[in-house]
């Protein structure tokens, strides 16, 4: 997946994904599915490039005679402000402390 691209471009990837593959649960999130966790990491960092904080949790789909891992991408639309200052390096994901809770 493309990171860099401009947040209008990776705006309409991720509209066109989800008209095509994705879904709302019953708690009204959006949820993105695939059998590859780099796909769903994939997904989760452009949702944070925009803004918004996505998790993934992992689901085995059983079959007859076989078994898969799912990749359940799932978050809310702008839900958390200021997340601009985030970013990610090395594989995490950086938020900026706004303020510290003292004991």
């Amino acid at each position: 997946m493309k990171y860099d691209a401009p947040k209008e471009f990776i705006q309409e990837f991720l509209n066109g994904y989800f008209m095509g593959k994705g879904r709302r649960n019953r708690r009204n999130m959006i949820q993105i599915n695939t059998y590859s966790l780099d796909v769903a990491y994939g997904f989760q960092r452009l949702y944070l490039k925009l803004g918004n904080i996505f998790t993934i949790h992992k689901h085995i789909q059983i079959k007859e005679d076989f078994s898969r891992n799912i990749y359940s991408v799932q978050g809310r639309i702008n839900k958390v402000p200021n997340v601009s200052d985030a970013f990610i390096e090395d594989n995490y994901a950086w938020f900026k402390v706004k303020s510290e809770i003292k004991k």
